[in-house]
């Protein structure tokens, strides 16, 4: 077997920790509850849970990625993970 790629290591934990984190904060704002059951513009999802819009963006962009949820065309929804 082979030694992985320092680099790819790297690259991997650093991913994994950024995604925990994302979700640390996504909770601790409570945005899954702010949510609800009907979708919402970033931006006023920003709003309700008192957080910097392009922030909460990235958090989110980095979270559907792990389908916690779903953004299209700037709207916000559930998804079963959320």
């Amino acid at each position: 077997m082979s030694a992985p790629n320092p680099f790819s290591c790297i690259q991997e934990l650093s991913a994994g920790y950024f995604a925990s984190r994302c979700l640390h904060a996504a909770a601790e704002l409570g945005v899954a509850d702010a949510l609800g059951d009907e979708p919402m513009r970033v931006e006023a999802l920003a709003a309700a849970t008192k957080s910097d819009p392009d922030a909460l963006s990235r958090i989110l962009r980095l979270l559907e990625t792990h389908g916690v949820f779903n953004i299209e065309d700037g709207v916000v929804s559930q998804t079963p993970a959320s």
